[in-house]
């Protein structure tokens, strides 16, 4: 079976379970780990450009207002 990139994602975010094996990181099962910390250690970047019109400043800022420069 192939799975994916976003099949992988949302495996990883915990949105359905796998039906058969299991994710773990550093040998500690997916489901053991704390929803919030998986979340925050975890990032996916999409190949879909999401920019806007404007300079480079004002898309991070859309992110993080308070970036500097």
């Amino acid at each position: 079976d192939r799975l994916g990139k976003s099949t992988i994602i949302s495996l990883i975010e915990r949105f359905y379970e796998p039906i058969k094996g299991q994710i773990s990181f550093d040998d500690v099962l997916i489901d053991q780990i704390d929803l919030d910390q998986l979340k925050n250690a975890v990032g996916a970047v999409s190949r879909e450009q999401s920019f806007i019109s404007g300079t480079i400043r004002e898309n991070f800022q859309l992110s993080k207002p308070e970036a500097t420069d």
